[in-house]
């Protein structure tokens, strides 16, 4: 019977550990309305790879979400492209509703700019990372470090975004963050 008992018991605190394991990381940053100006928000930000192609997009929000828009293709340059092939696409715009790795939460304090966002995961639950940043203008922010607060994990980065008017953006309403 205490053999019983002990395989129950095994069976029940390692059937948790996985469960912890395909979990997703919870974010840390609170939601909050950004009523500052140190961003516009009338458009979107970019980083470019060593190629002027664009790797990375961020929407940003009033109500304290972010969006991450994808990148070009590899090998694409233009902002026509993107502009006109995703974030206008009607399957895009229904696509990231649903999908966690699009959305997450941003806070600016003075000329700190901090946001968290899930990231597609190989095996297991999704990642989430808290990037920080130094804002350098109201159209310029370089993200100098990302931290898994799940793990604590750091990246050192040196990411330089740059704004790009874009109307009409994305909505923010999504079935991910409320």
């Amino acid at each position: 019977m205490r053999l019983i008992l002990l395989l129950i018991g095994i069976l029940l605190y390692s059937s948790s550990c996985i469960r912890d394991i395909l979990a997703d990381d919870k974010l840390t940053l609170k939601k909050e309305p950004y009523i500052g100006n140190q961003l516009r928000i009338d458009g979107y930000y970019y980083v470019m790879d060593l190629n002027n192609s664009v790797i990375s997009t961020l929407f940003f929000y009033r109500n304290g979400l972010l969006l991450y828009g994808g990148g070009g293709r590899p090998g694409s340059v233009g902002f026509d492209e993107l502009e006109a092939d995703l974030f206008t696409s009607e399957t895009f715009l229904n696509t990231i509703k649903n999908h966690k790795s699009c959305w997450g939460i941003f806070q600016i304090i003075d000329n700190e700019i901090r946001y968290e966002k899930w990231y597609p995961s190989s095996g297991g639950g999704m990642p989430a990372y808290l990037s920080i940043g130094e804002i350098q203008n109201d159209t310029t922010f370089v993200i100098t470090k990302a931290i898994r607060p799940k793990t604590d994990e750091t990246l050192v980065l040196n990411e330089v975004f740059h704004f790009r008017a874009f109307a009409p953006k994305p909505d923010s309403t999504n079935n991910v963050i409320p």
